[in-house]
C-alpha cells in the first residue's frame, strides 16, 4: 500500500504540474516552490494513512483465509467474505 500511495502522489503531482504550467500558464518556477513546501506535510499523511489501512486490510485477508471452511466451497468463499460481511442466518 505506501508504494502505491508514493506512486499515485508522484502521479498526481506531475500532472498537478502540466496542467499548471501547460493549461493554466502558471511559471514553473513560481508553480514548483509552491508545490514542494506543501508536499512534506501530505506525504507523511498520505504514507501514515496507507500503512495504517494495508496493515487492517493484511490483517483481516489473513483471519480469513485461515478460517475458511474446508473444500473449494470454503475456499471460494473467503476472500469473498473478508471484504463482505455477510448477515448470519437466523
Amino acid at each position: 500500500m505506501p508504494l502505491l500511495t508514493v506512486e499515485s502522489i508522484a502521479v498526481g503531482i506531475g500532472a498537478g504540474y502540466l496542467v499548471g504550467v501547460y493549461l493554466l500558464d502558471i511559471d514553473a518556477v513560481y508553480l514548483w516552490h509552491n508545490m514542494s513546501s506543501t508536499q512534506d506535510r501530505g506525504l507523511n499523511i498520505g504514507l501514515t494513512k496507507s500503512m495504517v489501512f494495508g496493515g487492517i486490510i493484511a490483517i483481516i485477508g489473513c483471519y480469513k483465509g485461515m478460517n475458511c471452511g474446508e473444500g473449494a466451497e470454503g475456499v471460494g468463499a473467503g476472500p469473498d467474505r473478508s471484504v463482505v460481511i455477510h448477515p448470519s442466518p437466523s
